[in-house]
């Protein structure tokens, strides 16, 4: 497989991006999923013209589009490149049930900034409870978002997204990997170079963020027993919506990842 640069070049950025949830081989002649091909015609693409499909594994393929008689939109590849837009460490953001407007928000920045996962929960204070029939309609909504971030991004390798049962639920899954709950009583701030050291040798951090209302004092003493640290965003209090962002974009820059 051929290497190239991470950065997407200006060239690159012009072409367009589609997830396609198929097989993807060099050479190869595939018919495209319909709803990729129901948003190339939405682009008015033509015959000949070229794309970029990747398919979530890491790598991507520029391809050329053709029409047969009947309309189906089919694609002929060429090598795969290997193209790693991922950050150095793996952050994983655990973030409390909002509405739905604010959760595609977080979720779609999220991908932009370069988090490894999302895992929504509900909080004591969330405005929001999901079924388990709810929850599975809205993680295939967030899904689709991923898919959309990641095409316009950049990202060749899909943010994973999924919804734990409970707070203890997603403490378990995370195991022992350093842990931030952001309260705005903390006394430690998010550059304290200890803090920072630890995060960096372990190369990844699981940031719980809670909703509209925060935290109860209840859930904050859950996450510190099972090993979490509190900390502080500074002297104001943010949304819900901006906060995990905020942690994700300082510590990314912090740790230089």
């Amino acid at each position: 497989m051929g290497q190239a640069s991470s950065r997407l070049t200006s060239d690159a950025m012009k072409t367009p991006r589609f997830f396609c949830d198929a097989e993807l081989t060099a050479g190869a002649a595939l018919e495209l999923p319909k709803a990729v091909a129901h948003h190339i015609r939405v682009r008015r693409l033509k015959d000949g013209e070229t794309v970029v499909l990747f398919d979530g594994s890491g790598h991507e393929f520029e391809a050329h589009i053709a029409f047969d008689s009947q309309g189906h939109c089919t694609a002929k590849l060429d090598q795969a490149q290997d193209v790693d837009r991922e950050r150095l460490g793996r952050i994983t953001l655990v973030q409390a049930l909002a509405s739905q407007d604010k959760m595609d928000w977080v979720i779609e920045k999220a991908v932009e900034l370069g988090a490894a996962s999302v895992i929504a929960v509900p909080g004591a204070r969330s405005l929001i409870k999901l079924s388990d029939d709810r929850t599975k309609k809205r993680i295939t909504h967030w899904s689709g978002i991923v898919h959309a971030a990641s095409e316009q991004c950049g990202r060749n390798r899909l943010m994973n997204v999924e919804a734990a049962a409970s707070l203890k639920t997603a403490l378990t899954m995370r195991g022992d990997i350093p842990k931030l709950v952001f309260t705005p009583a903390a006394a430690l701030s998010l550059d304290d170079p200890a803090l920072l050291a630890k995060i960096s040798n372990a190369k990844q951090v699981v940031l719980f963020i809670g909703p509209e209302g925060g935290w109860d004092s209840r859930e904050v003493e859950t996450i510190v027993g099972h090993g979490g640290t509190c900390v502080g965003l500074g002297p104001r209090v943010l949304r819900t919506e901006t906060a995990g962002l905020y942690a994700i974009a300082s510590l990314t820059t912090l740790l230089r990842w």
